[in-house]
């Protein structure tokens, strides 16, 4: 065998598959590209006879010869796309020997072939051969799953993603049939034949079928019901489930795939877990294809010309549109589509990331800084081929996006930036019947992004969103998914049911959904009070703080609404412009290495002189803290192919240093800042924020105040005229732990958008006039608060002279930094209104403060404080009209 170097089972196997073949059928007869797929589904047979032989306590090596046998007999058999492999003899291949290494990694105790396969699959798309050395050699090709946008999907998650569907229609089928007991847990009472006709009736299909976990969801949802019924006992025993599993497999199920080795992976994985023997059927090869589910029609009776793939191929160019109606002749002509949907579709953009498509092919173009400087050498001579494919890839990628766009199937998820999944659940709604379900895992983005927005109002106001169930991949659900992503167990329903949504966020465990005190219900009215631009949904955490952020937005209104609003008084009270004012991407060409100006001289303010030219720091969003413009230098990341640039946290002991300023990785000419600059901004500062950022952050919002340089795009600027000293007070808005709560109720995924921030409840400038804390002007009490937190060096000078309280930078003062805060949170807390009750919600539900021995919040006792004699003041000088706090 050829050497493992410690690759996963199945690509030890392959490679042992492939050597053989290759010295089997020798040079130039069949391509690597066939060998290698009918190796690999080799590889997955051996998986199959393992698992099969494990419950048979059999020889793995008979049995592989015996579902051979069986599977090439019959073209109906489930095993038969699987087996047949036509560029190379199997039974020449060193089959015993390899089971012989591997029974040990693949047999199990439960009939699941699931796992092995799933895995392999995976491991198939992770590891290719290196073609740069003689001897056949896989290695790993830096994770394409996440260039795919694929993953593996965890059973007890997609049980939980298909329950909903499943239960529902299997409810309504049975009180079709008269014989519905009452429960999903009383179907020991119904009589077995009319539970197999209430089966039997049932099409369930997932058109990104994949190894079929979603499929086995419903499996696990529905074998334990019918084997009660089965056995006419609450207890059934192995029997009464194999006969469920099989009743479920060879009758209801359906499938579809871009890819061909999926399919039959998926044909193989429902074959084992339905318990067949090697010589049974289980289910029909005719009911799972291959070919490109969102394209073709559905119900049009019409078989496209364009001929299969042999494999998926990038944005499926080659695959043939599937033609639901054709393919599915017997469900559509009985049905007018599926009773159900299920699926977790790919979550990849319909787009070319040039970073992700290097990483597989030149992973050391993919870690070049930045897209000009890959550009250039893309376009050297050394890079040719990699120019051509990539180039191919993108004109591919824009085909089948102008094809979907031109498409009239599409009508609500063919805008802006196209991903596969929204295009799926949209589909999906039009393959099922009049009565039918949708079960889906996708991205929360689909209930919170602007691109999808319209489609999900679509869903909330014609009463089709069942339920959301918004999960924070924090306990690694997906393996190789960044554990702050967000992802939902979405439910559908083509007939309008109630507008009142069922609603959970933030779960970490699939067992979260059993709390109820975590389900929220949302009508699609309350969603557009908090939400009236985009009419996306609230993330919140449970009914309070459904009720606090709805406190909030009664006393506030939100921060920009839309121009020509008549319902609003001022749509934008300050004034404000978003400004993006140089992209990282685009405007790279634009960029110069501070290793190019090492020459330089460099000024108190970070300015680098060099010649003639002043050149401005590239501020990016990882060198800003809260009330910190000098939280961290702006460094290269040596080898990381998915993030360019990283951080180096300041030293206590610089930030003292009012000279110190943090450096940038980029810098620009001092005219290339002004000209991007308004030219009636009348401030030589700015404020802004960053966009990075996740809910669960120890703040969700970090905004700052920065000199007059050029700026990256993931550090937005919030342009407005107004003096400093207002500036100061909507600063500590953003900063306030009040406003952050808000902040993160809305944020769905890892970026802060605009269309985000504009919606949420910022108080206006006439909150702060004619009001005094402690006999002093409001204005007056935070500004110089704020003036001592962001005035602590030199190259803000001209923010210090501009609030007017101190003409030199302050001390860095981390404890009294602390207590300035405080005292800021805790004013804002009264500001929005909040009762205590509330504030103590709303700190409790920042985790990832930190905490004394004693389980208080530190920070927390600070606030409370600070709110309470705030309390008694704004009590007192009420009563003598002296203080007004209501926005009203």
């Amino acid at each position: 065998m050829v050497e493992s170097k410690n690759l996963p089972p199945a690509v030890d196997a392959l490679s042992t598959y492939v050597a053989s073949a290759i010295d089997q059928v020798g040079d130039g007869e069949q391509s690597f590209e066939s060998i290698e797929q009918d190796c690999k589904r080799v590889t997955l047979q051996s998986i199959v006879s393992v698992t099969h032989a494990t419950q048979q306590g059999v020889d793995p090596y008979t049995t592989w010869i015996d579902l051979r046998d069986a599977a090439l007999s019959n073209k109906k058999h489930a095993l038969n796309p699987l087996f047949r492999t036509g560029s190379i003899d199997a039974t020449s291949l060193p089959v015993e020997q390899v089971l012989s290494a591997h029974t040990n990694n693949w047999e199990s105790k439960e009939p699941n072939a699931f796992d092995p396969i799933s895995n392999a699959l995976e491991s198939f798309t992770e590891y290719q051969p290196n073609p740069d050395v003689d001897e056949l050699h896989y290695e790993s090709a830096n994770d394409d799953r996440r260039v795919s946008g694929t993953y593996l999907t965890p059973i007890e998650l997609a049980k939980r993603a298909v329950r909903p569907a499943t239960e529902r229609k299997v409810r309504e089928r049975c009180q079709e049939h008269n014989c519905w007991p009452g429960g999903m847990d009383d179907f020991e009472r119904v009589d077995a034949e009319d539970i197999g006709n209430v089966v039997s009736s049932l099409s369930i299909v997932d058109p990104a079928c994949g190894s079929g976990s979603m499929l086995l969801g419903v499996l696990e949802v529905l074998a334990p019901v019918i084997a009660t019924s089965i056995a006419g006992s609450s207890d059934p025993d192995s029997d009464d489930l194999t006969e469920a599993n099989q009743l479920i497999v060879e009758n209801a199920f359906y499938g579809a795939d871009a890819n061909r080795l999926s399919r039959e992976a998926c044909l193989a994985v429902l074959w084992a877990e339905g318990g067949f023997a090697a010589s049974e059927l289980g289910p029909s090869p005719d009911r799972f294809v291959v070919g490109d589910s969102l394209q073709g029609s559905v119900r049009q009776q019409r078989l496209s010309s364009i001929e299969s793939a042999e494999n998926g191929t990038t944005y499926r160019e080659q695959l043939r549109p599937i033609n639901w109606g054709q393919e599915f002749d017997q469900v559509f002509s009985s049905n007018d589509g599926f009773d159900i949907v299920v699926t977790n579709p790919p979550w990849e953009r319909v787009k070319v990331q040039t970073r992700e498509f290097l990483a597989a092919r030149q992973p050391k173009l993919a870690e070049v800084g930045t897209s000009a400087e890959r550009g250039d050498q893309i376009a050297g001579e050394r890079y040719e081929s990699v120019q051509t494919d990539l180039q191919q890839a993108r004109d591919q990628a824009k085909k089948y996006a102008d094809e979907i766009r031109d498409s009239v199937d599409y009508e609500w998820t063919n805008v802006g930036m196209l991903n596969l999944y929204s295009l799926f659940v949209e589909r999906s709604l039009q393959i099922i019947s009049e009565s039918g379900y949708c079960a889906f895992i996708v991205p929360t983005g689909i209930a919170t992004d602007y691109y999808t927005s319209d489609f999900f109002e679509h869903l909330t106001t014609q009463g089709k969103l069942v339920s959301l169930y918004d999960f924070e991949n924090r306990e690694k659900l997906f393996e190789d998914v960044d554990g702050r992503t967000r992802f939902s167990l979405l439910t559908l329903s083509n007939e309008p049911s109630s507008k009142e949504a069922d609603y959970v966020f933030f779960a970490h465990e699939p067992s979260d959904i059993d709390d109820e005190s975590r389900h929220v219900k949302l009508s699609p009215n309350e969603i557009g009070q908090l939400n009236p631009i985009t009419k996306t949904a609230p993330l919140v955490r449970g009914r309070k703080a459904l009720e606090i952020l709805q406190k909030q937005h009664d006393i506030s209104p939100i921060f920009v609404g839309e121009e020509g609003d008549e319902e609003a008084e001022n749509t934008n009270p300050w004034g404000v412009t978003y400004k993006r004012m140089f992209d990282m991407s685009t405007d790279s060409d634009q960029f110069i290495s501070i290793n190019e100006l090492s020459d330089g001289t460099r000024e108190r303010n970070g300015d680098i002189n060099m010649g003639d030219e002043t050149y401005k720091r590239l501020y990016e969003g990882r060198m800003v803290g809260q009330y910190n413009h000098r939280k961290s230098h702006a460094k290269d990341a040596d080898g990381n192919l998915f993030r360019s640039g990283t951080k180096e946290p300041t030293k206590e002991t610089n930030l003292s240093n009012p000279d110190f300023t943090v450096n940038a990785r980029y810098y620009l000419p001092s005219e290339s800042v002004d000209a991007a600059t308004p030219g009636d901004y009348p401030h030589e500062w700015f404020i802004g924020f960053k966009d990075i950022t996740s809910a669960t952050n120890s703040r969700t919002m970090i905004a700052s105040v920065l000199p007059h340089t050029a700026v990256g795009n993931k550090f937005p600027l919030l342009l407005t005229s107004r003096p400093a000293r207002e500036v100061a007070c909507l600063l500590t808005n953003l900063n306030s732990m009040a406003y952050d709560f808000a902040c993160r109720q809305k944020i769905g995924n890892v970026t802060l958008n605009w269309y985000i921030v504009r919606q949420t409840p910022v108080l206006s400038p006439e909150v702060y006039r004619g009001q005094t804390i402690r006999g002093e002007p409001m204005v007056d009490w935070i500004s110089e608060r704020v003036a001592e937190l962001t005035y602590t060096a030199h190259d803000l000078d001209s923010w210090g002279d501009d609030l007017g309280f101190q003409s030199t930078p302050y001390d860095w003062d981390s404890e009294r930094r602390t207590e300035l805060r405080a005292e800021l949170d805790g004013l804002f807390f009264h500001l929005y209104e909040l009762t205590e009750t509330d504030v103590n919600h709303i700190i409790n539900s920042f985790g990832a403060l930190r905490r004394r021995g004693d389980g208080e919040f530190e920070y927390k006792s600070q606030v409370l404080d600070v709110y309470r004699s705030l309390s008694d003041e704004f009590s007192r000088e009420q009563s003598n009209e002296s203080l007004s706090v209501s926005t009203r």
